[in-house]
């Protein structure tokens, strides 16, 4: 009798620590699907079981919210870090001092403004190439996400991603 008491318990045990993880898959794909990062107040650095058999949904959902943290990340440095409207709001200045004072002020400061527009609209290029790239990463991003969404997509769960 207690052997059968201590059999019980032992399963009860194996099969708590078997857990079917396939909810917690499906939970984290919506969270993802609705708000293309693990949320704070959600996934993020909380630690989940998950079964061997769900393993490669996991590996892709957390490849899929890496991805898409570091896509942030890039479009906030695009967004922040950009001088491309100073350097245009300097070139219009000049131009409009040029058009406004020639033949009214010393033909050095019109030089000098000359040199000002030109050494800006080198800035206005390198700022916009800059941009480009930071815009070519973050394309770059979207398309291994749309990858890593479509392979989800093939497995099954009943979350899928559009």
């Amino acid at each position: 009798m207690k052997m059968s008491k201590y059999l019980m318990l032992l399963v009860i045990l194996l099969v708590s620590s078997c857990v079917d993880s396939t909810e917690t898959i499906n939970e984290m794909a919506t969270e993802l699907k609705d708000h293309e990062i693990f949320q704070v107040s959600g996934f993020r650095g909380k630690d989940v079981q998950i079964s061997s058999k769900d393993m490669k949904a996991y590996d892709l959902l957390m490849k899929i919210d890496s991805i898409n943290v570091e896509k942030v990340r890039v479009r906030i440095e695009a967004e922040s870090t950009t001088m491309l409207d100073m350097y245009k709001e300097r070139v219009e200045y000049s131009k409009n001092y040029v058009e406004e004072y020639k033949g009214k002020v010393f033909q050095s400061s019109i030089d000098n403004h000359l040199n000002q527009i030109k050494e800006n609209q080198q800035l206005i290029q390198q700022e916009q190439a800059k941009l480009d790239s930071l815009n070519s990463i973050v394309s770059s991003y979207e398309v291994e996400v749309k990858k890593l969404k479509d392979q989800f997509n093939s497995l099954d769960y009943s979350v899928k991603f559009e």
